[in-house]
């Protein structure tokens, strides 16, 4: 650039330089987008004026736009600088060293909120809000607080009702800001479903919007309360109650809501239901993806071995008259690579360029009905072909030793998980980036947590993105608790240095249908 002034901007350039704090501040969003986070936190350490640009929300945003991360929940005026910049910042430290850069993720954290043995436990909204069933009120405790047991405030109060026996829930933060929250409590032979009400983005009540009564299952309410589940991906609230039945939707032990409209869908009984012979064990999931309802279904006889039934249910648009609430399934099949115990979406429904067909992609760890105790973390590709059937590839990417439950975050193929060890107070941390072509895997050495009472942790969520885990503990020296670990961000958090890198699992193509990946000799 030549050396000129330019009266009409009043910029100033120097030795044939226009100086960096003269730049409109448009040129300079542009600029940055060009920037990882690493690059533009370095970049702000140059000078006074590059250090204030840490305060323009623009720009953060603009980072989370073109991150794989979603938005904090809430609407914007929710979200000061510090609410964008602190999760983004924290998480891409996890990011980096989840897994590759660290032998194991560092404990770095560990808090407790005691709780009373007979509660019927808690449950976690937006990554955040601990939601703890006591006797017949739910507490909200804020796990962002440094004075955790002064956080709690109640969100439910159930008077003179009976004990809460159980309590899930799940939440979904839209693209325009908005958060839908729900709760799920069964007491006193009903169910409650409830929509938190959120205030400046912090949950400061709820609304009772269905009630159901199951006083005819009361000599089943142990495992309903055992098997109370609930999910919100996309549109669809989905609750279960109990294991699988023939009943199951019939009974309401299976419901649906549109979370928007609050209309109640069903699904008819179909191929599924008709096996002929008696099963001696039967998994059953539903879920959903962006376009469909799925329905997994495995059944084991001694006589026939492994049945997986999958049955697939188009979501009706926003704009469906209300007298439609049977869902009609588009595409049923019976496969043998469906075998999973709990199934988590991976990377969610995409339509073929070229074919138009629908595919998305599950994983988990696999069933182990032979008491292997090793059984497979998979990743399931599931194709809905335009005939209406179905077919599956399977990839089994690790051998878990003596797992236990599992949690695991995903987004757009990029997943982040934990395992917990059944017989060793261990747990295990692995990421994948799941692709149509090359699946690349690592894993860590096992995560050793404090023994004490670790027969009786259960791992009830784990926030992947922010490094977070939640277990529920009974038998300790206080009791039983809420306890919150916290997971290194970065190794100046770990306080100790990586010892030596994660082992990493070579990328797996995808050409046949079922493959296994194996840890190297430690």
């Amino acid at each position: 650039m030549q050396a000129r002034d330019h009266v009409s901007t009043q910029r100033t350039v120097r030795d044939g330089c226009l100086l960096l704090a003269d730049i409109p501040l448009d040129i300079i969003y542009l600029i940055l987008d060009y920037l990882s986070l690493q690059d533009f936190i370095t970049f702000t350490k140059v000078a006074k004026f590059c250090r204030g640009l840490l305060h323009h929300d623009i720009i953060w945003r603009r980072l989370y736009q073109r991150s794989t991360l979603p938005l904090p929940p809430g609407p914007a005026e929710w979200q000061s600088v510090s609410d964008l910049s602190d999760p983004l910042i924290k998480s891409t430290k996890v990011q980096i060293n989840w897994p590759p850069n660290l032998s194991r993720p560092q404990i770095i954290r560990s808090r407790h909120i005691p709780i009373n043995r007979d509660d019927a436990g808690f449950s976690v909204i937006l990554d955040r809000w601990i939601l703890v069933a006591g006797g017949s009120n739910v507490l909200c405790y804020d796990s962002h607080s440094t004075a955790l047991e002064e956080s709690a405030k109640v969100l439910i109060n159930g008077g003179d009702g009976g004990r809460i026996q159980s309590i899930k829930s799940a939440w979904k933060a839209y693209a325009d800001g908005r958060v839908a929250a729900f709760a799920a409590i069964y007491v006193e032979q009903e169910l409650k479903i409830m929509r938190i009400i959120m205030a400046s983005g912090e949950p400061s009540g709820a609304e009772i919007i269905v009630t159901r009564d199951l006083s005819s299952f009361r000599h089943l309410a142990p495992i309903i309360a055992a098997g109370l589940a609930m999910t919100l991906r996309h549109r669809l609230l989905i609750i279960t109650l109990g294991s699988y039945g023939p009943d199951w939707e019939t009974s309401e032990r299976l419901i649906i809501l549109d979370a928007d409209t609050l209309r109640q869908y069903h699904i008819p009984k179909l191929a599924s239901e008709a096996v002929p012979i008696i099963q001696s064990q039967d998994v059953t999931s539903v879920f959903e993806t962006r376009t469909h309802l799925i329905k997994s279904r495995s059944t084991y006889t001694r006589e026939a071995g492994w049945h997986s039934f999958l049955e697939c249910f188009p979501i009706p648009p926003v704009n469906t008259p209300p007298e439609i609430t049977i869902l009609e399934c588009s595409h049923q099949d019976q496969i043998h690579d469906i075998k999973l115990q709990t199934p988590f979406l991976i990377q969610d429904s995409l339509e073929g360029p070229q074919t138009g067909q629908i595919s998305f992609t599950i994983g988990g760890l696999l069933l182990d009905p032979f008491r292997t105790n090793r059984p497979s973390l998979s990743v399931i590709d599931v194709c809905l072909e335009a005939a209406g059937g179905i077919s599956c590839e399977r990839v089994d990417i690790l051998r878990m030793q003596n797992a236990g439950s599992l949690r695991l975050d995903s987004l757009n193929g990029h997943a982040r998980g934990i395992c917990q060890n059944a017989t060793k107070p261990e747990l295990t941390a692995f990421s994948f980036d799941y692709q149509p072509e090359l699946t690349t895997f690592s894993w860590s050495e096992p995560i050793r947590i404090p023994e004490e009472s670790y027969f009786r942790r259960k791992l009830v969520t784990f926030d992947a993105f922010g490094g977070t885990a939640y277990f529920d503990v009974t038998g300790t020296k206080s009791g039983r608790v809420v306890e919150i670990l916290d997971f290194a961000s970065d190794l100046k958090q770990s306080g100790e240095p990586a010892r030596r890198g994660w082992s990493r699992g070579r990328g797996s193509s995808r050409t046949s249908s079922s493959r296994i990946l194996y840890p190297p000799a430690r």
